[in-house]
């Protein structure tokens, strides 16, 4: 990932994701995801998303970068420490869970930014429960781009 996403200035506003809580709210809802749910937010960011999940019930965990991370915690310091997970160096490593240990992951607006998209949907199918969802959201010119061993529900 480029340097940008590891300043102060993408930390200070909601630049790196566009569309913001309504959009995170948008695809919960037609996940059909409730209360209860084990999601992973790859690409966490500040912790938005993750607190927004929290709120309505599902058990959330966050994974980005430490400096990332550190920047979560200050800013959602009432959430357990549990909910936030450090990647060595960028979350398209080996994820640090269980096989089958999600419901759905969801990455928003970070999966282009990624250096390895098949390690990434690799790591993706393994933490995955069987029928689990990948909710992508992401900025993209033209059609979908293509990702093996999913089906697209929405475009």
């Amino acid at each position: 990932m480029t340097r940008l996403y590891e300043s102060d200035i993408w930390r200070s506003f909601d630049f790196g994701h566009p569309g913001g809580e309504q959009t995170t709210r948008s695809i919960l809802e037609r996940s059909g995801l409730g209360e209860g749910s084990a999601i992973l937010d790859l690409c966490c960011g500040a912790g938005d998303s993750v607190a927004l999940m929290i709120a309505r019930g599902m058990s959330a965990t966050g994974i980005d970068r430490e400096n990332v991370i550190a920047h979560a915690k200050e800013k959602y310091h009432d959430l357990p420490h549990s909910v936030w997970v450090c990647a060595q160096a960028e979350p398209s490593e080996k994820l640090p869970f269980e096989d089958q240990t999600f419901d759905a992951v969801l990455c928003e607006c970070s999966f282009h930014l990624l250096n390895d998209s098949a390690l990434v949907l690799d790591e993706v199918r393994r933490v995955l429960k069987p029928g689990g969802l990948f909710l992508l959201t992401d900025v993209c010119d033209g059609e979908p781009f293509d990702l093996p061993g999913f089906q697209l529900i929405d475009w």
